[in-house]
């Protein structure tokens, strides 16, 4: 079990006076948000995860705390970076690394912006765990992980379609897709299918096209592998999860590109995988991907970093 003292945000924001005032966190917390901040993601259920499968049991919330205990900072740092106040989250960092100089540390980023801009300023905090969701280049601070608060019902639909993109146009790549893919036969696209829907209809896919959003991946990679479509990732640069390990070409597709593909060459990638024996690889590694996992995986990176007895 983990022990953990939560700092709660309210103490945060004291440390910036007059921030609250600019960020609406009524706002922020309306539209399935609304305990996130009391209940931090991974370590205690809220309305985004208590109705999956989890371990909430492997973390302990404590008030005393002593050399074992995990410090954890209980606002999101991408607060700070969508509200343009990205000295304070340094500042935030900073101080509560230098505070609690025998403690780890423990942030949370889900963010846009791709947090390898950041890494010269955390790699200085040993004692510091950032639980990423959005980097390219991951250092010994960082903890990746994939999207969790998704369906993870699995599903598992007749195939209708070779190839599939349902979403919006957040990146010049999705426009580009659509674009190229519009007259081939095998292809569906939509940006509005009911939710009810969505899940049935991206299982029916083959290959469900996934190119980046506005952050580096997209939550359709991780929706995909409980809808037994293969995930064909579209992105430039990123770090995905559990690389030390998974091997992604073994279940998925990952297509490094810009803003445009090259469409042919596409087609030759995809129709030389063996995709019966990728799709059954999707069921071997769904495991990985629950929330129950995730948690395990988190707190077993910040028991190896040595500096606690659990």
């Amino acid at each position: 079990m983990l022990k953990y003292k939560q700092i709660h945000y309210t103490e945060i924001l004291k440390k910036f006076p007059g921030f609250e005032d600019e960020i609406d966190l009524d706002e922020y917390l309306s539209d399935g948000r609304q305990d996130i901040l009391e209940n931090i993601d991974l370590f205690a259920p809220n309305c985004r995860t208590s109705y999956l499968e989890n371990d909430f049991d492997k973390f302990k919330k404590v008030e005393k705390i002593d050399k074992d205990t995990v410090i954890l900072i209980g606002f999101y740092l991408e607060l700070f970076i969508y509200n343009n106040k990205t000295n304070y989250m340094f500042d935030l960092i900073d101080y509560y690394c230098n505070l609690y100089k025998d403690n780890i540390i423990v942030c949370s980023y889900n963010h846009d912006i791709d947090f390898k801009f950041f890494n010269d300023f955390t790699k200085q905090y040993k004692n510091l765990k950032i639980i990423n969701f959005n980097t390219s280049e991951k250092t010994s601070n960082d903890i990746v992980v994939p999207f969790f608060a998704i369906n993870q019902e699995s599903y598992k639909e007749e195939y209708k379609y070779n190839y599939g993109f349902v979403g919006n146009c957040t990146h010049p790549v999705r426009d580009d897709i659509i674009e190229k893919f519009e007259n081939n036969k095998f292809f569906f696209t939509s940006n509005n299918i009911p939710i009810k829907e969505f899940y049935k209809t991206i299982s029916g896919f083959v290959y469900n096209l996934c190119p980046r959003g506005c952050g580096l991946s997209s939550y359709r990679f991780y929706e995909s592998i409980f809808c037994n479509t293969i995930p064909v990732l579209f992105t430039e640069k990123i770090c995905l999860p559990y690389e030390e390990f998974l091997d992604y070409d073994t279940f998925s597709v990952y297509i490094k590109c810009g803003n445009f593909i090259d469409y042919p060459q596409v087609l030759d990638i995809l129709n030389s995988k063996d995709r019966e024996k990728m799709r059954n690889n999707l069921s071997l590694n769904k495991k990985y991907f629950t929330l129950k996992y995730i948690q395990d995986y988190v707190a077993k990176n910040i028991k190896d970093t040595g500096n606690i007895n659990t």
